[in-house]
């Protein structure tokens, strides 16, 4: 009796354990087998510096993140490293395969800087390509696709100019260099400062020469900017720099900027354009954007910089794709991480990061945008009809306020435009021999 007890016994705690492990397995087939990994919640990271997340935070809304957590049974952890250590940080865990399974990071800087055509997966077959608005815009040098963006940028430098003013003078948008002299000229003789320059403020020349150099080196004169990354070509020896320089300085030298322009800083521009001394600035969207808050009845608008006479249409410059979500070759859940991106780019999770913050969607089946009048404007007269190139900062792997020093040098009177270039050679060749660069 005893042994027979003994054995009903046994086979009772196997019969309990088999129940148990069928019931186990059953209740974590969570995701329907979505995940691919027999129901276990998988967790994947997405790293990003502090700008990025601030700047860009569709990718990072947390109602997507936890919808997105619900459907596969994938969390997505989200890492954000100080902005001054986020490069240093991320070039680390790539030499040591330890990287995140995502990384947000601007296209070109991830181009240079992270070497984003050998690091980062290929994701040109991936489903949501084929509903992109503009592909093109997306594709690195080699023609291939290695992030995915949720929005596309709507910002412009260009000249911002107080419309009323010119209708009032009878004044069209100048489409050329020669016209913008004309335009100058015009509101001189009305007693109007022609252009606001706060040249005190190192960044705001440069967005004369960001733009008309990027036009240049992107629509005149393509791969430019790798012959000058490889120390093929010098700043100096391309004429047409010395030319947009020249025509920067003619300004100044014809009277249409004001001779106390390296002492009027950037916080005074909201003052001169609400008294209407001046009627244009070499600036950005910004600026309109701005002044629509601190001035709602000032009417401004802004065009492109025109620092050519020889194009059949004048271009807006913009910074580089920003916000792009990146895969790389080591990230230990790629398909997880595929699955993300696909996720985010539909419809659904569109729309519900735009109710938070309006922005242009990057894919075609996303609901439109409540734009504001000039992004609209933006939108219809440059991104749309392709007139729009990428500013000339985005491809620099070196530090550029040395150069932006010159050409206060260049408006003191203390360097000519080709020796500013001359110089900016010289101190170029210092940057990027000391960050490693190859071909110095």
């Amino acid at each position: 009796m005893l042994g027979r007890t003994k054995i009903t016994a046994i086979s009772m705690i196997l019969l309990l354990l088999f129940l148990s492990a069928c019931g186990s397995n059953n209740g974590n087939n969570g995701d329907n087998g979505n995940n691919g990994s027999a129901g276990k919640k998988v967790t994947i990271t997405m790293e990003a510096g502090q700008a990025m997340k601030a700047n860009y935070p569709h990718i990072f809304d947390q109602a997507n993140l936890d919808e997105f957590e619900k459907l596969h049974n994938i969390k997505v952890e989200v890492i954000i490293d100080p902005d001054n250590q986020v490069k240093n940080i991320l070039q680390t865990k790539i030499a040591t395969n330890e990287t995140p399974d995502l990384i947000v990071y601007n296209k070109v800087a991830a181009e240079n800087e992270l070497n984003a055509v050998t690091n980062m997966l290929n994701l040109s077959d991936q489903p949501w390509v084929s509903r992109l608005v503009d592909a093109d815009s997306l594709k690195a040098p080699d023609g291939n696709i290695y992030g995915f963006v949720m929005q596309m940028p709507l910002d412009a430098q260009a000249v911002v100019y107080n419309k009323d003013i010119f209708e009032e003078l009878g004044l069209s948008v100048p489409t050329s260099y020669d016209e913008f002299l004309e335009v100058c000229e015009a509101l001189e003789a009305a007693g109007i400062n022609p252009l606001f320059a706060p040249f005190k403020d190192a960044w705001t020349f440069q967005i004369w020469t960001a733009g008309s150099f990027g036009y240049y080196a992107e629509k005149v004169e393509p791969g430019l900017w790798d012959k000058i990354n490889a120390g093929e070509v010098k700043w100096s020896e391309v004429e047409a720099f010395r030319e947009i320089l020249e025509r920067g300085l003619n300004l100044a030298e014809q009277g249409y900027i004001s001779k106390s322009a390296l002492s009027d800083d950037f916080n005074m521009a909201p003052n001169a354009f609400s008294k209407r001394e001046a009627a244009m600035m070499i600036m950005g969207d910004w600026f309109v954007n701005d002044m629509a808050v601190k001035d709602p009845e000032l009417n401004l608008g802004l065009f492109p910089i025109p620092a050519f006479n020889d194009v059949d249409e004048l271009n807006i410059s913009q910074s580089q794709l920003g916000g792009m979500v990146f895969i790389p070759e080591a990230s230990e859940h790629q398909e997880e991480a595929k699955k993300f991106l696909d996720f985010v780019s539909q419809k659904e999770q569109m729309d519900r990061a735009q109710a938070v913050a309006p922005f242009m969607p990057s894919v075609t089946d996303a609901s439109e945008p409540q734009l504001t009048p000039l992004q609209q404007e933006i939108y219809d007269n440059y991104i749309e009809t392709g007139r729009k190139v990428v500013e000339m900062n985005a491809f620099m792997k070196v530090d550029l306020t040395e150069l932006w020093k010159y050409y206060q040098d260049m408006f003191a009177g203390g360097k000519t435009p080709q020796e500013v270039l001359e110089a900016w050679d010289k101190k170029f060749a210092e940057l990027m021999k000391a960050s490693g660069q190859p071909g110095f």
